[in-house]
């Protein structure tokens, strides 16, 4: 599966809609304010309810390390308030044809304040439709229809959803299709002129398929990690987006899991010399019971110290590190990285991006995607040299520039690379700032 856009539309600075491009890395940048969280809090809300692997009746705009707030504060803000607002992807799937196309639409829950999904639209490369709409005005679970009661070569299916969720058949379809299939009310609905039980069935057969390529999960880590500690319990591993489960995880390998510790270790000091943050890392039990205490221990230039004694740029960077190189199954990861450069030195943030380069090398196709809301240039030029050194091609990496424009919200600019790492085209504001200051630098500003 090969992510192609993100789409949003009329939701808070994004007014009308908005074409994303995303690729294995990709950078969103603008200044504070453009949005850039707003896209990530969207894109763990639209992969929670789509993945097929994840059980969301509704969206979730408020799961840490998001919080966006009631429909009122997710939507549009415009005069009057958006009735409604739309998060889709698009993507292609291994020998696929074309791409395939999930939007959702989503609006205010009657007497309630949370967004609520009313339709969703499956389209296929073959053109081929599948559009649920949630009205609860009609008495039956479903009511399926076509356009003018008519069969093309590429039929669209309207489905109504009334006694339940539009959700619970539009990202079911496997059991929607057994239900319909096993449905006498469903046959003899599907059997009126202008509706075909062979083409619905086969359709659902193939949004399904669909379904299962997309993104098997979102994964996000929050802007500020866990702080270090002098000591730590080892309680249960409950992943948490500051990483506060990252230690717990670590000596239950070194104890448990030698090869998986050693290969993860190896790793990890890797990176540790690339960026020069460290070169050595330990887990101290202190105890010879798994519920005794335990330390982790850095070596930096001297001997081995508690991480606590190291500064905040290892424990800052640790989590990250051992959520990407802990990614399990052949199907992507999508990982939400927001400011992962916090606490690095520049070195350390151009290395993170070689770290993340590296993790692609030698695949067929994307094991991971990184988006990375950043304000670290120094992250993005060395994207730009890994280009150049043919480590990871330009058009796997893609630059979101997010910028205001006056009464319009915000402009969203899609970046690409040449074969040498140059911008193809930036717009006039993307390095604006920077040419200023260098030039008041040099003498030759206002």
């Amino acid at each position: 599966m090969d992510i192609q856009d993100f789409h949003i539309k009329d939701v808070r600075c994004f007014a009308g809609e908005h074409s994303l491009r995303i690729r294995p890395v990709t950078f969103l940048i603008g200044e504070n304010s453009t949005g850039k969280s707003t896209v990530l809090g969207c894109m763990q809300a639209f992969g929670d309810l789509s993945s097929p692997f994840v059980v969301a009746n509704e969206p979730d705009f408020n799961r840490p390390p998001y919080q966006m707030g009631s429909y009122r504060e997710i939507a549009r803000k415009s005069r009057p308030l958006s009735e409604s607002f739309e998060l889709g992807m698009t993507w292609r799937a291994p020998n696929a044809d074309g791409n395939y196309h999930c939007r959702v639409t989503l609006s205010e829950r009657p007497n309630g304040t949370e967004p609520i999904a009313t339709i969703v639209e499956w389209r296929l490369p073959s053109g081929e439709q599948l559009v649920f709409e949630l009205n609860s005005a009609i008495d039956t679970p479903l009511a399926i229809t076509t356009p003018d009661g008519e069969m093309t070569d590429a039929p669209r299916f309207h489905i109504e959803c009334g006694q339940r969720s539009v959700v619970d058949w539009a990202f079911n379809l496997q059991r929607l299709r057994y239900v319909i299939e096993n449905s006498d009310a469903m046959k003899e609905m599907l059997g009126t002129p202008g509706a075909s039980l062979s083409r619905l069935t086969s359709l659902l057969r193939k949004c399904h398929e669909a379904a299962t390529n997309a993104p098997r999960r979102f994964e996000s880590i929050a802007p500020i990690r866990s702080q270090p500690r002098r000591t730590y319990d080892p309680v249960v591993e409950t992943p948490s987006p500051e990483g506060a489960d990252v230690p717990v995880t670590l000596m239950n390998l070194a104890k448990n899991k030698k090869s998986e510790w050693d290969f993860l270790k190896t790793r990890l000091t890797a990176f540790g010399n690339d960026s020069g943050l460290f070169k050595d890392l330990k887990v101290r039990r202190l105890g010879r019971s798994g519920s005794d205490p335990f330390q982790l221990a850095v070596q930096v230039r001297g001997p081995l110290a508690n991480l606590v004694d190291t500064g905040y740029g290892v424990s800052q960077i640790l989590p990250i590190l051992v959520r990407i190189l802990r990614k399990k199954g052949p199907r992507p990861g999508v990982f939400l990285l927001q400011q992962p450069e916090v606490h690095l030195h520049p070195r350390g943030q151009a290395a993170l991006t070689s770290f993340l380069i590296d993790t692609l090398q030698g695949k067929r196709r994307p094991t991971s995607y990184f988006l990375i809301e950043t304000h670290s240039d120094y992250m993005v030029d060395r994207a730009q040299i890994e280009i150049r050194r043919r480590r990871i091609r330009p058009e796997d990496v893609s630059v979101i520039y997010l910028e205001h424009a006056v009464g319009k919200g915000v402009r969203t600019h899609n970046l690409t690379f040449d074969e040498m790492g140059n911008l193809e085209n930036p717009p006039r504001g993307y390095r604006q700032f920077f040419l200023q200051e260098t030039d008041n630098l040099l003498g030759f500003g206002d």
